[in-house]
């Protein structure tokens, strides 16, 4: 929701910790306005909800949320490398001690280990040449 007013920050972005929340806070206080007063508290209460993984909902949701940056990563280096022959540097997506030290879902941890199990083999099959020639830009 806050992406559409905000975008998506990655760390790519340099953007501080600070001045993200700074930009969804206000995002979220812009889209609040817009409702009535019970349902904007609703939808603030909510949103510090999930920041502050207070649920087993809020929680669930933050992990999917890894879980898709994972799976988008993988989803981006195959298709850079089906355009370009060049695998982009995007290993800190995958770094398995930071990433699933943040998931707490078995589940979803159990996720992320198969996509990231997928990608070496991917990566490992472009080492191998099954994917074509590789000109010494991969991972």
């Amino acid at each position: 929701m806050l992406y559409l007013r905000v975008g998506d920050i990655t760390p790519h972005d340099n953007v501080s910790v600070e001045e993200k929340h700074r930009l969804e806070s206000e995002a979220i206080n812009e889209l609040a306005s817009l409702l009535n007063t019970k349902q904007s508290l609703l939808l603030k209460d909510l949103y510090q909800e999930y920041e502050a993984k207070e649920s087993l909902e809020a929680r669930i949701t933050k992990d999917l949320d890894i879980f898709d940056m994972v799976h988008q990563a993988y989803e981006y280096e195959k298709r850079i490398w089906k355009e370009s022959h060049v695998i982009p540097d995007l290993e800190e997506f995958f770094n398995p001690d930071t990433i699933l030290s943040k998931i707490k879902s078995q589940q979803i941890q159990g996720w992320v280990k198969e996509v990231v199990g997928q990608r070496k083999v991917f990566l490992d099959s472009i080492k191998s040449g099954l994917f074509g020639q590789t000109n010494g830009n991969h991972a």
